[in-house]
């Protein structure tokens, strides 16, 4: 009987060494809280958990020294993409932290907006499903679509905020790979990959990114620091960030 491929046998010997069934859905690598990734990492809920660590307003862990009282983005030094946040005057970095503008605030993009909606430079709340990206509008506000930052799963179309992106997670139906967290869609359902050859156009990670689909250009994406999935070719920027 042929071997199987070492991404394979490295996949299923985690399973083993957990007492997990193979066909399980979630979190292959470790048991809830870290229902996302495929091994757990330092801190509650491993890297991550269901959602983003900070939502508008709120302190922040992580861009190293906190949320410093500012004016304007200029006056930010912390991490690869500071901004000042218009509702709280406190720098943010928001390469790690899920940093959309309240309403009123300044935008220049649907998804930078926690409404969803950016009308005329600013964030506004919709009133029609027609209004919307995702065609879906609920209580003044957008549901985002797949691929949108998002703070908690009730802020997705699909109900599922994976590190601050609407993705779906392992195991739960999807349509197309760009749906899932893992970037891979077979059988009507997000899966891990096991070679190159089911993740077209770019590669199956190893090491941290272990059984998920590198990213391809123009893909929505998590910045480097969070380590989850990287982008097949150059980096992960700007706010919504995306694979340049």
């Amino acid at each position: 009987m042929p071997r199987p491929p070492p991404r394979r046998r490295a996949l299923l010997a985690a399973l083993v060494a957990l007492g997990l069934p193979a066909g399980a859905p979630g979190c292959l690598f470790a048991p809830d809280p870290c229902t996302d990734l495929l091994k757990c990492s330092e801190g509650e809920g491993g890297a991550g958990g269901g959602s983003s660590p900070a939502g508008p307003g709120s302190a922040s862990t992580t861009g190293g020294g906190g949320h410093n009282p500012c004016a304007t983005d200029a006056e930010c030094a912390l991490g690869p993409t500071p901004t000042c946040e218009p509702a709280t005057l406190t720098c943010r970095n928001c390469a790690v932290e899920e940093c959309r503008a309240p309403l009123g605030g300044p935008c220049a993009d649907d998804a930078a907006c926690i409404t969803g909606l950016c009308v005329a430079g600013g964030c506004a709340g919709c009133t029609s499903d027609a209004q919307c990206p995702s065609k879906v509008c609920e209580a003044a506000v957008c549901k985002a679509p797949t691929g949108a930052p998002c703070a908690q799963n009730s802020d997705c179309l699909g109900g599922e905020c994976r590190f601050g992106l609407c993705k779906i997670n392992i195991g739960h139906a999807c349509k197309v790979a760009e749906d899932c967290f893992n970037g891979l869609c077979e059988q009507g359902a997000c899966q891990a990959c096991f070679d190159d050859l089911q993740c077209p156009g770019t590669a199956c990670g190893t090491s941290d990114e272990l059984g998920r689909c590198l990213l391809p250009p123009g893909a929505a994406c998590w910045p480097e620091s969070q380590k989850i999935v990287s982008c097949f070719k150059g980096t992960c920027s700007g706010f919504p960030a995306k694979c340049q």
